[in-house]
């Protein structure tokens, strides 16, 4: 498998579905960063990134001359594009050329550029100090436009009409030491004309010096109100005469060249004034704002996919598949806060619109305006064949958004009273306050679904029914699962789901029609092919919940090795260690546990489909045959055990609550470290509870709510081994129904749990100095200079260990340090506690926990493509089956 390397990327957007379109063309994915903690999506992913300083080019290809078969190297961020560039080129790979993108970044030597080859630009002036600053303002007229030389997202960029303006702006330019990302800047600004007219950019890919240019087209700008230079929309195609669009495409295409920017995408922004072109900036990377995906809207190409193709050295296909219309329009709020809503509320108004909602930032999440992109909570991308119903659609998007923005703690309760300052985190206000909702309804019948288009097929394949018959049902079913199955996804099931669901279709189709469908099976097959499918969905949440758990574990691990934690027996500090290794010993556990539950895998692979009640059936049928489009590996071989069986869930539920004891030992842990009294441990105010009475209080309650959720899953192990007792190897509601009654709160109990602990992971923070007086009071390094005596005076360690132990002893009933009695007692020191730590590097100790480490991510990245590839199986089995499903509707419908 090859290795397409990511270094970096933007946070959100296009750098999350580059990596996903990699993922998909079968590349393994090898993330580089140096703060990893900024992207989210690399858990919901499973992507384990290797840790490196990647403004270190050279640091870059020690770590990656680790991979012998890398296909590419690439970044979606502007602040590394220029270091993927210069090591691509270094390996021999596709790459932009490192001078070209330099020059292009900074803005500076960009505009030196466009001026001396002729082609339009603001006239810019560049401050490299106050002094400088101070003499430009008063002899320039305004407006002006002042930017920091190197940058993006319109951070920092504003209009001033003032001497005054110019300087006070101009100095938080020149005193930022770093940007947004954390990254050092020199303080660089530039001074340019305001260039007044419509804002468009160029989205173009260089495909070398022999093969020129790919424009993919123009796109027009919409921005918010000055002095900002905030993004608010883009139309793509840009809505502009030929000749216009083809002026733009000209002067851009000169920019690159001039530069020297041949290979890869460019975002070139302009103006156009008073019929003029002026190019404002070259950005050699993808196009930020969801710019691509407005593109593929419009176009069906897929950008980002085409992307990696041409990095990797493939043929990407840059042809499109039709000539639609797209638009984004970002949602700004009006003002500070905190967000509690957001939403686009359906509407049948636009039938030819496709619209389509993308929240940017979490509800309880704190708003800040800053005047770039930072300011954007959401967004909407539409699209239509024809421009002017999408506009009419886009002028009327005001009334169907919905935005809530309350004061800071409006959005909970506890919130910002007394010893609490913020609101609860999002993700954990979702699971402590989560609405009630249709979900396990939908998810049943859309298992009825899957499962009725399996059996039609095969019914079709073995002769047993006629494909008109077959296809008016399947037809009926892709209608109700479009619709949502609105007409009885609410409605109450006296004889159980299923019978709803079967004369609904009846009802619809007729009984000829509607009820052939049941040919050659039973309700007691489907049951258990539908409990089949529920232990898929539940091991697929659970194991990737499990798996996120375990990668916040090791890079917690990683940032605290340096918290001298003592190791406890007993509750007793007894030797040394650090957080570091307490939680890489914590995550070892866990693996086992991630490992009980991929054994499941074999039941998972059986399909029951075809047992009919228990005994087969008289009719030809083709169990194989379901069972391939329902993403199962084989057939059962005994209906009677296929359908008296439910020791799968067992099995699930067995593998849960080992690992729920594991994680209610982490938190038990962690309640104690953040106890007053030890205070080795603190959680952010955003994942703690305040006293209705006690104002002095903090209170770690989703630890305590953790707790109490694992403990649901041993409680449903239990129902369901003793409902399962004592009754008939058969079908039976005992064990079909009651056994697996509590499987699905204890599953979402445990799946709540491996969040909740993520994120108290993720955010508590350490007091070394008190860990540290915890292992020195603990005399932690004794055991070692009872070692050390053993080698300097050898004698033996029964005798070293009583020796002591009195002196120990009779220090404490002296009251004198009994620190101090052992640290002159051995010839070489080793009661300072890294010192002792680090020299346990034997038998697993924690000074081996770098190594450690190092194969436990290594086993992260095996679970990961072992999870990635059995959900790929299930999910390539549903699409062949709707291809068939399609292909036998048309076939009819002709």
């Amino acid at each position: 498998m090859k290795t397409f390397v990511f270094i970096e990327s933007n946070t959100t957007g296009t750098g999350r579905i580059c990596l996903q379109k990699a993922l998909l063309r079968g590349f393994e994915v090898l993330f580089l960063s140096s703060r990893p903690q900024l992207y989210g999506f690399l858990q919901e992913e499973m992507i384990v990134p290797v840790v490196a300083d990647t403004s270190d080019p050279q640091q870059i290809l020690a770590v990656l001359a680790q991979y012998p078969d890398i296909a590419a190297v690439f970044s979606t961020s502007e602040y590394y594009i220029g270091i993927a560039a210069e090591v691509a080129s270094r390996l021999g790979l596709p790459a932009s050329d490192p001078a070209a993108v330099g020059t292009c970044r900074d803005k500076a030597l960009l505009y030196r550029c466009l001026r001396d080859a002729g082609i339009g630009a603001a006239d810019t002036v560049e401050v490299d100090g106050s002094g400088k600053l101070r003499q430009l303002a008063h002899d320039l007229s305004y407006p002006r436009v002042l930017k920091p030389a190197m940058g993006s997202g319109s951070v920092g960029v504003r209009l001033v009409h003032s001497a005054a303006e110019l300087l006070v702006h101009g100095e938080q330019i020149l005193q930022a030491r770093s940007n947004e990302r954390g990254l050092a800047q020199s303080p660089r600004l530039l001074v340019q004309s305001h260039v007044e007219g419509p804002e468009f950019s160029v989205e173009v890919v260089g495909l070398g010096s022999v093969l020129g240019y790919r424009v993919l087209g123009v796109t027009g700008k919409h921005l918010g109100p000055l002095p900002f230079f905030v993004e608010k929309g883009h139309d793509f195609p840009a809505p502009i005469a030929p000749s216009l669009r083809d002026a733009i495409v000209a002067e851009t295409l000169r920019a690159l060249e001039a530069v020297g920017h041949r290979f890869g995408p460019a975002h070139v922004e302009c103006r156009v004034s008073d019929g003029k072109v002026v190019v404002i900036e070259i950005n050699p990377r993808l196009a930020g704002g969801m710019i691509p995906q407005a593109i593929e809207r419009a176009s069906g190409i897929d950008v980002l996919g085409a992307m990696v193709d041409l990095y990797a050295g493939g043929t990407p296909d840059w042809r499109p598949q039709r000539h639609d219309f797209a638009a984004i329009r970002f949602v700004l709020p009006d003002r500070k806060g905190v967000l509690l809503a957001q939403a686009l509320q359906p509407t049948q108004d636009f039938p030819a619109v496709s619209m389509a909602f993308f929240a940017l930032k979490a509800n309880g999440q704190r708003i800040d305006l800053d005047g770039d992109y930072r300011d954007r909570i959401g967004l909407v991308i539409a699209g239509a064949p024809e421009r002017d119903q999408l506009e009419r659609a886009l002028q009327a998007l005001d009334g169907l958004l919905t935005v809530v923005i309350g004061d800071d703690a409006a959005g909970d309760p506890d919130g910002g009273t007394g010893r609490i300052r913020r609101t609860l985190h999002p993700e954990a206000l979702a699971i402590v306050r989560k609405p009630p909702g249709r979900a396990a309804r939908l998810a049943e019948l859309d298992a009825f679904v899957a499962i009725d288009e399996a059996h039609l097929l095969m019914l079709v394949d073995a002769g047993i029914c006629d494909a008109a018959s077959a296809a008016a049902v399947l037809r009926e079913l892709v209608q109700q699962r479009a619709e949502g199955f609105s007409a009885i996804a609410e409605a109450v099931a006296p004889r159980g789901t299923y019978a709803l669901y079967e004369q609904m279709i009846i009802n619809r189709l007729g009984v000829e029609i509607g009820g052939m469908v049941h040919t050659a099976r039973s309700r007691n097959d489907i049951n258990a092919c539908v409990a089949k499918l529920q232990v898929r969905a539940w091991f697929e949440a659970c194991s990737g919940k499990l798996w996120r758990l375990r990668a916040t574990l090791l890079d917690k691990a990683q940032q605290t090795l340096d918290w001298p934690l003592p190791v406890y027996s007993q509750y007793q500090a007894a030797q040394p260690g650090s957080f570091g290794y307490y939680l890489w010993s914590l995550e070892s556990a866990l693996q086992r546990d991630q490992s009980a539950l991929g054994r499941i895998d074999d039941g998972l692979s059986v399909c029951p489909l075809g047992a009919g009640a228990g005994a087969g059936t008289d009719f030809p049928i083709r169990p194989e045959t379901s069972a391939a489009l329902l993403g199962f590996r084989r057939s059962f071989d005994s209906a009677l055990d296929a359908v008296a069986s439910r020791d799968l869930v067992l099995q699930l539920l067995s593998a849960l609550a080992i690992a729920a004891t594991t994680l209610s030992r982490l938190a038990h842990d962690l309640q104690l470290w953040t106890m007053r009294e030890t205070a080795f441990l603190e959680l952010p105010d955003e994942l703690s509870g305040s006293s209705s009475l006690m104002p002095q209080k903090k209170n770690p309650y989703l630890l305590e709510m953790a707790k109490g959720k694992l403990a649901q899953v041993a409680g449903a192990l239990n129902t369901a081994i003793f409902a399962s007792q004592r009754t008939p190897f058969s079908n039976s509601v005992e064990v079909g129904t009651e056994a697996v009654s509590h499987c699905a709160g204890a599953v979402l109990a445990f799946e709540e749990s491996c969040d909740l602990l993520r994120l108290m992971v993720a955010g508590i923070a350490g007091d070394a100095m008190k860990m540290r007086a915890a292992a020195e009071q603990g005399l932690v390094a004794a055991t070692q200079v009872a070692n050390q005596l053993v080698r300097e005076q050898k004698i033996s360690f029964h005798e070293s260990h009583h020796r002591i132990g009195a002196l120990i002893a009779e220090a404490i009933d002296a009251q004198r340090d009994p620190a101090a009695a052992l640290r002159d007692l051995t010839r070489q020191p080793c009661a300072e506690i890294e010192q002792a730590s680090a020299s346990l590097k034997y038998g697993g100790g924690p000074g081996t926990v770098e190594a450690g480490l190092h194969r436990s991510r290594t086993r992260l990245r095996q679970d990961a493509q072992q999870y990635r590839q059995l959900l790929a199986e299930w999910r390539e089995a549903a699409a062949a089956r709707r291809a068939r499903v399609a292909v036998l509707i048309s076939a009819c419908e002709d």
